[in-house]
């Protein structure tokens, strides 16, 4: 059995800073750094210089590291899957304890970037495993019906404090519209899982548990893609419920 690599194997790190504009790279062990736009083809461009570096140099097995930033660091995973490049997300309140760690006070984006390649020399740092188009579809689908739920309680609250006839019918007509897509909504995800064999799979063995249905069958699917793949210890501490001593 092939074992896949931790970065405890890797000696080229390629480090982003991510904002919704642009990137502050910085690359070990080179110690270099430079900005470049937020996008699909600059991130490739980059990262294919990285590689031919890495090859000219003999540098050994590269590792790109982000931050998880709200989806703005979607191109670096992206490219960095499409050239199967070894790539670790790093969760930003682990980045920050390992800041604290080593004395960093001072928070600028360059400075962040010469951390996050720092921590990307951490031994066994998880690899990032992009997720199915089913399964990104799914996510998307499901916090979009998250978002619908809320609106709906949102304007059932104002619905409560009403008194003008108009703002009545006003908001009277807004939650039909969101009932009416969350009903879409719901039937969209229902179709996607029933529709893929893995998802599906899944879902019948969550639903065969007590108390839960397919909408929390769904809801564990989409924001809980280890499921199925780690232990149970494994599980619970990602969804922080293991008890810590």
């Amino acid at each position: 059995m092939i074992m896949p690599p931790t970065a405890d194997c890797f000696n080229h790190i390629v480090a982003f800073e991510v904002s919704k504009a642009e990137l502050v790279v910085h690359t070990l062990p080179a110690d270099r750094q430079q900005r470049i736009k937020n996008s699909p083809a600059a991130v490739r461009r980059l990262l294919g210089a990285e590689q031919r570096i890495n090859h000219k140099f003999g540098l050994g097995p590269l590792l790109v590291v982000c931050e998880a930033t709200g989806g703005y660091e979607r191109h670096v995973l992206d490219q960095a899957g499409r050239l199967k490049l070894a790539v670790h997300r790093a969760h930003g309140s682990r980045t920050r304890l390992f800041a604290r760690f080593n004395g960093k006070a001072a928070k600028t984006d360059a400075i962040d970037a010469r951390l996050i390649a720092r921590y990307g020399l951490t031994p066994d740092l998880p690899l990032y495993t992009p997720p199915s188009p089913e399964q990104a579809a799914l996510r998307q689908l499901r916090q979009r019906r998250d978002e619908i739920v809320q609106m709906l309680r949102m304007e059932l609250n104002r619905t409560e404090h009403a008194s003008l006839p108009r703002l009545k019918s006003s908001l009277s007509r807004h939650r039909t519209w969101l009932e009416n897509e969350l009903t879409a909504i719901q039937a969209e995800i229902a179709n996607l899982i029933h529709n893929s064999p893995e998802l599906s799979r899944k879902a019948g063995l969550i639903c065969s548990l007590k108390g839960i249905g397919p909408l929390t069958a769904a809801a564990i699917l989409a924001y809980l893609p280890e499921i199925g793949s780690l232990s149970k210890v494994g599980v619970a501490a990602i969804c922080g419920l293991a008890p810590i001593a």
